[in-house]
């Protein structure tokens, strides 16, 4: 997302929440608790039963049906103090490493099965790469590119 895209998704987000006044539960869970399949995002079904589906449509602001960390970072930092329970649950986007997920360790050629250039989401299921997959996808067109795969395995 673009800073000017994230600049407009915070000032909605402010301004919806102003306008909401005190009617909205506040977040207390962490991002990482909310990301029950630990892809990255949280989607639709993993916010339908918690306190962050009142938020959903203005976190979501590419309104692709998931929330990213990245959403997830700017709607609490742009709401400080009023959308969430406590300071914890404001830095958990930014605080969710990739780390904690085991090293990938197989080589992109063996991850891409049919050899069509990408890895899709039928190649990282029930593989070393599936938890990884919301975090190496960075263009977010469910495939893993070459280039997005060295990235991530670089950093």
């Amino acid at each position: 997302m673009t800073k000017l895209g994230l600049l407009a998704l915070s000032t909605m987000s402010v301004t919806l929440i102003a306008c909401a006044g005190n009617d909205l539960e506040k977040i207390g869970s962490t991002f990482g608790s909310l990301d029950n399949d630990h892809d990255g995002y949280i989607s639709k079904e993993e916010a339908d039963d918690d306190e962050i589906w009142e938020h959903f449509a203005m976190i979501d602001g590419n309104t692709d049906g998931e929330i990213s960390r990245a959403e997830f970072n700017a709607y609490m930092q742009a709401n400080a103090g009023l959308v969430a329970e406590d300071q914890d649950v404001v830095d958990s986007a930014k605080d969710a490493k990739v780390a904690k997920l085991d090293p990938i360790e197989h080589d992109f050629a063996t991850l891409d099965e049919d050899e069509n250039g990408y890895i899709s989401l039928e190649e990282a299921d029930d593989n070393q790469i599936e938890k990884h997959f919301g975090y190496v996808d960075s263009n977010r067109d469910s495939r893993v590119s070459r280039l997005e795969y060295q990235a991530y395995v670089r950093r």
